[in-house]
C-alpha cells in the first residue's frame, strides 16, 4: 500500500462480507465516490467458478449451497 501512495495513487483497505446481497454493489459505489473508480481489487477469499470473466459472474456462481 505504501508504494502505491508513494506513487501517487490512492490506496484503501476495506474489510467487507461479500456473501451478503449488495455488498459488492456499494464497494463499487464507494470506490468511484472516494477513489473516481476501481483499479485494482486485491482479493483473498474466493471459489473457483471456471474460466469466466469476473464481470460476468453472478452471486448463484459463489453460492456454495450451504
Amino acid at each position: 500500500m505504501r508504494q502505491a501512495e508513494k506513487a501517487g495513487g490512492k490506496v484503501r483497505a476495506v474489510q467487507l462480507d461479500l456473501a451478503e446481497p449488495g455488498t459488492a454493489e456499494e464497494l463499487l459505489a464507494t470506490a468511484e465516490r472516494q477513489l473516481d473508480g476501481l483499479d485494482i481489487l486485491v482479493n483473498n477469499a474466493a471459489v473457483h467458478t471456471g474460466a469466466v470473466p469476473i464481470a460476468e459472474t453472478t452471486e448463484a456462481d459463489f453460492d456454495m449451497g450451504a
